[in-house]
C-alpha cells in the first residue's frame, strides 16, 4: 500500500510542468557606407562580418558604390551549446571585404545587439602592389593610344588592357610586362587601333606573380567622327613591296579608291564598297588587278566620295 502512495505522489509532482526549449536569438542588423583606401568600395565589393576571427553564413555584396546593407548577423543558438554559430549580446564584430581578390579589414569594430540596426560606416585600407599615378589616352583616326605611370612596383607581372562599349563587359585587348618590384617610377603605353567612332571605356587589370589583381578607375574615350572627307598620302613613298593608304569621310556614302598609271589606265580598284563614317585604311602590294606585279614607276590613286574626287601620286621603286 505504501509503494502505491508513493509513485501517487510522483505523478502529481510533474503534473503541471512544462519544458520549453531557448530559441536563437534574433540578427543584429548593420548597414552604411564602406570605403577602400578614401574610395568608394566598387560594386561587387563583398562583406563579410567575423567574430572572433571566425566568417559566419551572412555577407552583403555591393550593389551601389560605397553602400552595404542591410547585413544580418544571425544570433547564437542556445541549442548547440558547444557550438559558436552566431553572435550573442555584447559580441564584437570584425567586418572583411572581399575586393578583386583580396581581403581587407575594416573599422570600426561593431557591437552585436539582438534585434537591433545600427549604421556603422566602415573603412578600410588595401595593400596596393602597383601605384598608379596617371592613367590617360590620346586619340588620333583610328587609333587610341593608353598612357600610364606607376610611382612604384611591388611583384608586378603586368598590366591586362580592357575595353567595354557599355561600362559593364569588358574584354581583353592586350598585355603589358610590368617591373616586378622598383621603387622608380615607370611609363607604359598600348595602342588601340582599327577603331570607329564611338565612346569607348579602359580600364587595367594590374596582375601579381601570384596571381592577385586589382583594377584601375575606368577610363572613358571618345573617338570623334572625322570632319571633312581626307585622303592622306601614301605611306611609305616610295615603297616596296606594299605601301599604305589612309582617309576619312564625315558620313556614310559610297566610297572607291582606284590605281592609275601614267597612260591614265586603271591598274586596280582597291575599294568599292558603301562604309560608315570614320577613319580608314588600305594597302597597295604594287600588283594589278589580276594578281600581277606592276612596272616600277609613277602611279596616281584617286578617292572617290559623295561628289568629291581626290588624287594623290605615289612612287613604286623595287
Amino acid at each position: 500500500m505504501n509503494r502505491i502512495v508513493l509513485l501517487t505522489c510522483a505523478a502529481l509532482f510533474f503534473v503541471g510542468v512544462s519544458l520549453s526549449i531557448a530559441q536563437p536569438l534574433l540578427p543584429s542588423d548593420f548597414w552604411g557606407a564602406v570605403t577602400i583606401n578614401n574610395q568608394n568600395a566598387p560594386v561587387g565589393t563583398v562583406i563579410i562580418p567575423t567574430i572572433n576571427g571566425v566568417a559566419y553564413p551572412a555577407s552583403y555584396t555591393i550593389k551601389t558604390s560605397g553602400i552595404y546593407g542591410l547585413l544580418s548577423v544571425s544570433g547564437d543558438d542556445p541549442g548547440t551549446p558547444n557550438i559558436k554559430d552566431g553572435g550573442v549580446n555584447g559580441d564584437k564584430i570584425v567586418f572583411i571585404a572581399q575586393i578583386e581578390g583580396v581581403d581587407v579589414t575594416l573599422t570600426p569594430e561593431a557591437t552585436f545587439f539582438s534585434s537591433e540596426t545600427q549604421q556603422v560606416d566602415l573603412q578600410g585600407e588595401a595593400v596596393i602592389p602597383v601605384e598608379l599615378a596617371a592613367f590617360s589616352a590620346k586619340t588620333s583616326g583610328q587609333t587610341i593610344k593608353l598612357n600610364w605611370t606607376t610611382i612604384s612596383e611591388s611583384n608586378n607581372f603586368g598590366f591586362e588592357i580592357q575595353r567595354s562599349e557599355d561600362k559593364i563587359l569588358f574584354v581583353k585587348r592586350g598585355f603589358v610586362e610590368g617591373n616586378g618590384t622598383t621603387s622608380s617610377p615607370n611609363s607604359y603605353q598600348f595602342t588601340d587601333s582599327g577603331l570607329i567612332p564611338n565612346s569607348y571605356f579602359y580600364r587595367l587589370k594590374q596582375i601579381d606573380h601570384d596571381g592577385c589583381y586589382q583594377f584601375s578607375d575606368v577610363l572613358e574615350v571618345i573617338l570623334q567622327p572625322p570632319q571633312n572627307c581626307v585622303l592622306a598620302q601614301n605611306y611609305p613613298n616610295p615603297f616596296n613591296p606594299e605601301t599604305r593608304i589612309d582617309y576619312s569621310i564625315p558620313h556614310a556614302g559610297n566610297v572607291t579608291i582606284e590605281i592609275f598609271d601614267i597612260n591614265g589606265r586603271l591598274v586596280r580598284q582597291l575599294i568599292s564598297q558603301r562604309q560608315f563614317a570614320g577613319f580608314y585604311q588600305v594597302n597597295w602590294h604594287g600588283k594589278d588587278q589580276n594578281g600581277r606585279p606592276v612596272a616600277n614607276g609613277l602611279y596616281c590613286y584617286i578617292f572617290s566620295f559623295d561628289n568629291k574626287r581626290l588624287s594623290r601620286k605615289m612612287i613604286l621603286m623595287r
